[in-house]
């Protein structure tokens, strides 16, 4: 099966790269290399490299109860961050797109982990972020 080029006439633009990574993030892959006559694409991920992590900052007592559970959305690569709307005080469901990483042609999903309440941006629009990176603190919403 060819794969189909984009109006750029580029084979690998397009959704090509985010499926191959999300795919080799998905089977524990950290390299993938592909060779043919005039095209050479090498992928390298660092081995697990979490997308979230729980904000493990010291806080004051007071601010402790809902900020140590904050979670900060990070950068899944390397890139210029573009916003998709969404800004303090909103609220998110778990895979919402809440911004873009813009490497090349390529855009790249930054979804939200959990349901929760943006609490802070911490980046802003056509600034370059760098992976893993922290993007978005969220709030997660506990439900019963």
């Amino acid at each position: 099966m060819r794969q189909q080029e984009d109006k750029t006439g580029d084979p690998i633009a397009g959704d090509f790269l985010e499926n191959l990574v999300a795919a080799m993030r998905r089977h524990g892959a950290g390299v993938f290399e592909f060779e043919n006559e005039d095209t050479f694409l090498s992928v390298v991920l660092e081995a697990k490299s979490p997308d979230i992590s729980l904000n493990t900052s010291p806080d004051t007592d007071d601010a402790r109860s809902e900020a140590e559970s904050d979670i900060f959305v990070k950068s899944p690569e390397l890139g210029l961050f573009a916003s998709a709307g969404k800004s303090i005080g909103d609220s998110v469901i778990r895979n919402d797109v809440i911004g873009f990483v813009c490497v090349g042609p390529l855009r790249l999903a930054i979804r939200a982990p959990t349901d929760g309440l943006i609490t802070e941006e911490l980046a802003r629009d056509s600034t370059p972020i760098g992976y893993q990176e922290a993007v978005f603190r969220i709030r997660p919403v506990i439900t019963s």
